[in-house]
């Protein structure tokens, strides 16, 4: 059985993210067809993942000290979405150990 982005999220990516309030919402119809979204918090850094139906991924991360955007991809469905995340959170956590 083939692994969705957000299975592998939650099995490979939440983990690492421990330190955020994560909050896991759904939507039926969003621009790509039914969204599962996640947004993550503390307070110098937030933002969220988008997983799309259809195969899109959206990240979006904001810094609030900086008050400046890190980062705002959308993924198409041929690229690679799960070593994608794994640098996006590493490159998160990164920027916090600067803050």
């Amino acid at each position: 059985m083939l692994m969705t982005d957000m299975d592998f999220f939650k099995k490979e990516v939440a983990s690492h993210l421990s330190s955020f309030n994560l909050e896991y919402r759904s939507y039926a119809d969003g621009d790509f067809g039914a969204l599962e979204q996640v947004i993550f918090d503390t307070q110098n850094i937030g933002g969220n993942f988008d997983f799309w139906e259809s195969g899109w991924l959206g990240i979006y991360i904001y810094d609030y000290i900086s008050d400046s955007e890190v980062c705002n991809k959308l993924l198409e469905p041929s690229e690679e979405h799960q070593e994608t995340l794994k640098e996006i959170v590493t490159e998160i956590f990164v920027n916090l150990k600067h803050m």
